[in-house]
């Protein structure tokens, strides 16, 4: 058995100890690691990164994603990821198109914009890919949209035996579909 299975099944048989069971399932964010923002002249992104308060064995680190008009400090919430791995702020996974078009993604979630960050439509590879699996911190590699919202999004099945490994979006990331073989 892997150590990541081993691991897993030491966290599941946990919740039913005594003593050992976290007082809620979710884990909360701690403090503030960075915070690293960019913007256009329409609106800006922010992204924080947290680490987890009180982890039990391996330590989380939450990236929390927001926007707010260029000239504001009203923040909404745009996508939580999480990873296990203390990775610094990934800069290079926030991308303007144009104005009124940006989008973002980190791990399994992609999020775009087309309204200036005033809505955000987000998109989770665990809730929309038949066939994935637990566990990958980077199942999302890359993705690519134009402003006519086309575009791709390329995934790293790394411990995944899934067959799709490239998608293709009309609509900027609302739905995507196979790529054509």
């Amino acid at each position: 058995m892997t150590f990541l299975r081993i691991l897993i099944a030491l966290l599941s048989i946990s919740s039913f100890l005594p003593g050992c069971a976290r007082k809620t399932n979710a884990p909360q964010l701690g403090n503030v690691i960075e915070t690293w923002e960019t913007g256009n002249e329409k609106f800006k992104i922010r992204v924080t990164q947290y680490g987890e308060k009180n982890p039990i064995l391996l330590p989380r680190y939450f990236f929390v994603f927001e926007s707010a008009p260029t000239k504001s400090n009203d923040w909404q919430g745009v996508m939580t990821d999480q990873t296990d791995n203390g990775i610094p702020i990934p800069k290079d996974k926030v991308r303007f198109v144009n104005d009124k078009t940006a989008y973002v993604f980190l791990k399994s979630v992609f999020a775009a914009t087309v309204d200036g960050g005033h809505t955000w439509r987000v998109w989770d590879a665990k809730k929309n890919v038949p066939d994935w699996q637990c566990c990958n911190q980077a199942f999302i590699r890359d993705v690519s949209i134009s402003a006519d919202g086309k575009g791709t999004i390329t995934l790293a099945p790394r411990f995944n035996d899934i067959r799709t490994k490239e998608l293709q979006t009309k609509d900027y990331g609302t739905t995507w579909t196979a790529a054509d073989p």
